[in-house]
């Protein structure tokens, strides 16, 4: 009896672990971030670093993302919560683990961050909803010179949202036709999408925000590149004055 328990034992305990998959990160460099659910809109858990090997326990519907394997709901459940994927190899386009227990596929993707910020607002419609334009950011990362990024800070922005270009003539022009309803001035915890402007010299600057105080800009750590970076590091590093973020507004 006791022989046979043992290998019942291990034969479930190798059908458990048979079910799990292991998949690899693949993003443009920078780091993967894991949410503590199956949406953009999330808390962050913390991260994995690119090309690195992830155990996926089960995966969950959740929150579309667009990332460097194309567009899809499926979220992969890591240690530590969850991370979509669009940016984790694991050799199918379908779910590479069972479904996580207890998780429904949700009727609609959770659009208010912790909070209640939300970076779209009713009047406004872009290419590229707000989640959209922080994977397409993500999925620009560089640091590498591009001589088109380089002062053109307002016009890339624009392009994460899907436009050509912004229909401004700079940055802190773009802050000053926004309407009010649209602006949220000093605000220094925007929602992942949302516009984040700064006043300094004649042009301004503008990011694009991935959550909080961090941001995804151009110019900020060497001119031509589209980095990770914060709100006071624009601050420390150029001077400027933060004035608040915006919902993406476009002429």
């Amino acid at each position: 009896m006791k022989f046979n328990l043992a290998i019942t034992t291990l034969l479930a305990c190798s059908m458990a672990v048979a079910q799990a998959a292991v998949g690899t990160v693949r993003t443009n460099g920078a780091p993967l971030n894991i949410h503590s659910q199956p949406s953009t809109t999330s808390p962050v858990t913390g991260s994995l670093k690119n090309g690195s090997k992830v155990t996926i326990s089960c995966t969950a519907t959740g929150t579309k993302v667009t990332g460097k394997f194309g567009t899809s709901t499926i979220w992969n459940k890591v240690p530590n919560g969850y991370v979509t994927d669009t940016y984790v190899y694991t050799g199918t386009d379908g779910p590479a683990a069972p479904a996580c227990k207890g998780t429904k596929p949700p009727t609609k993707p959770p659009t208010k961050p912790p909070g209640g910020k939300v970076c779209q607002a009713p009047g406004i419609k872009n290419p590229r909803t707000c989640a959209g334009a922080v994977a397409w950011a993500v999925r620009s990362i560089s640091t590498r010179r591009n001589n088109e990024y380089v002062g053109m800070c307002d016009k890339i922005m624009a392009r994460a949202y899907g436009r050509s270009y912004s229909g401004f003539a700079s940055a802190w022009v773009h802050w000053n036709a926004t309407p009010a309803r649209y602006k949220h001035v000093n605000d220094r915890n925007p929602p992942a999408g949302a516009l984040v402007f700064w006043q300094g010299g004649k042009y301004g600057h503008v990011a694009i925000s991935t959550g909080g105080a961090n941001i995804i800009s151009t110019d900020i750590n060497g001119y031509g590149t589209l980095t990770r970076s914060t709100i006071s590091s624009v601050e420390r590093k150029w001077g400027q004055r933060y004035v608040g973020w915006t919902a993406p507004f476009y002429n």
